[in-house]
């Protein structure tokens, strides 16, 4: 495949707002990670006895299911974008 003179520069030039997009959203999820284990850390701590006396009965499911969606998330992101790329045509939807 023959290319122009600084047309692959320009194609990586029109890349860098996605990547920093992609930048900002990794760095966001994880200090949401980061807040959410620093909290059930804190909850779970022998030090403050919350979760014997206020938590017990609380159930934790969806907060574990909602970092599940986030990771998922973040490996959809990361294989559509880098791993998958559009012209191999595997990110399109199968047809029955």
């Amino acid at each position: 495949m023959v290319h122009q003179p600084g047309a692959l520069e320009v194609e990586m030039g029109n890349m860098i707002p996605l990547l920093q997009q992609m930048s900002n959203f990794s760095e966001r999820c994880n200090q949401v990670v980061l807040n959410l284990v620093q909290q059930l850390c804190s909850l779970y701590s022998t030090r403050w006895h919350l979760y014997q006396r206020v938590y017990k009965n609380v159930q934790m499911v969806p907060v574990y299911e909602s970092l599940a969606d986030l990771f998922e998330v973040r490996a959809l992101c990361t294989h559509r974008r880098f791993l998958c790329p559009r012209s191999r045509g595997c990110c399109q939807p199968r047809r029955p």
